[in-house]
C-alpha cells in the first residue's frame, strides 16, 4: 500500500485520465444512457471512449472531434471467420472509431492454431493502420492457461497490433495481476488491462504492473476518487 501512495503522490490529474479508456458496453444500455455517458465524460481527458459499434456514428454526428471513440469488434466470443471481422472493422472505422478492440479467435488458441491467430491479427491490423488508428487485440485470459496466454503473446508479439488486451470483462472473472505478468513476460506490446476494474487502487495497482491502458465502465468515479485523496 505504501508503494501505491508513494506513486499517487507522483501521479498528476492531467497524466491518469490517459491511461483510461472509459467504457459503456453493456448490452441493456440504450443510445440515450450512451450519449449520457459521452455528455458526462467530456469533462475528463480519457484516452478514448468505447461504446457499442451501432453507436459510433451517432455520436460522431453528435459530438465531431470533442470525442475520441473506440468501439469493439467480435465482441465478446472471437468466433466469427476473419472475413467477418474485417467488415466489421471497415464499418467501425467508416462510421468514426479511432481505436479498434478485437477479440481473438478463443478457439483457434484450443485448437494449438497459432497461425492463424497470427493472421487474423496481420489482416485487422494492416487495415486499422492504413485508417491511422490503433488495434487492441482480446485475448481473454480467464479462458486460457497460463501456457496459452505467454503462447498467445508470443504470437501477436510478432504482428502490428499495437496492445494486448486481457479481457472482456464478461467472461468467468475479470483481469488478475498473474495476466500482466505473463503478457509482459512473452510480448513487448502495450497492455490493456480490463476486466473488473473499478477503484483507483486497482487502477494504479495494474499501471505499476505494466498497464499501459486501463479499461474500465468506472473512468469517472476512479478520477473523482483521485482529485479526492489529492485534495483538489
Amino acid at each position: 500500500m505504501r508503494i501505491i501512495r508513494d506513486y499517487l503522490s507522483k501521479l498528476s490529474i492531467e497524466d491518469l485520465p490517459k491511461y483510461i479508456d472509459n467504457t459503456m458496453l453493456k448490452p441493456e444500455v440504450g443510445l440515450k444512457r450512451v450519449m449520457e455517458f459521452i455528455e458526462k465524460s467530456l469533462d475528463y481527458n480519457f484516452a478514448c471512449l468505447v461504446i457499442p459499434p451501432c453507436y459510433i456514428s451517432e455520436v460522431k454526428e453528435k459530438f465531431g472531434g470533442k470525442v475520441k471513440l473506440a468501439t469493439v469488434v467480435s465482441f465478446p466470443l472471437g468466433y466469427q471467420n476473419i472475413e467477418t471481422k474485417r467488415v466489421e472493422v471497415e464499418k467501425a472505422l467508416s462510421d468514426g472509431a479511432e481505436e479498434i478492440d478485437y477479440v481473438i479467435n478463443i478457439s483457434y488458441v484450443k485448437s494449438e492454431r497459432y497461425d492463424k491467430i497470427r493472421s487474423e491479427a496481420e489482416t485487422l491490423s494492416k487495415i486499422v493502420k492504413k485508417n491511422g488508428g490503433v488495434i487492441k487485440a482480446i485475448i481473454e485470459t480467464p479462458y486460457l492457461t497460463n501456457e496459452e496466454i505467454a503462447l498467445t503473446s508470443k504470437t501477436l508479439n510478432e504482428t502490428d497490433v499495437d496492445y494486448i488486451k486481457t479481457c472482456t470483462g464478461f467472461g468467468p472473472r475479470g483481469v488478475v495481476p498473474s495476466d500482466i505478468i505473463l503478457i509482459k513476460e512473452n510480448s513487448n506490446k502495450k497492455i490493456k488491462a480490463s476486466g473488473g476494474i473499478r477503484s483507483l487502487i486497482d487502477t494504479i495497482h495494474y499501471i505499476m504492473l505494466g498497464a499501459n491502458r486501463i479499461g474500465t465502465s468506472s473512468g469517472i468515479d476512479i478520477i473523482k476518487e483521485f482529485i479526492k485523496i489529492k485534495g483538489l
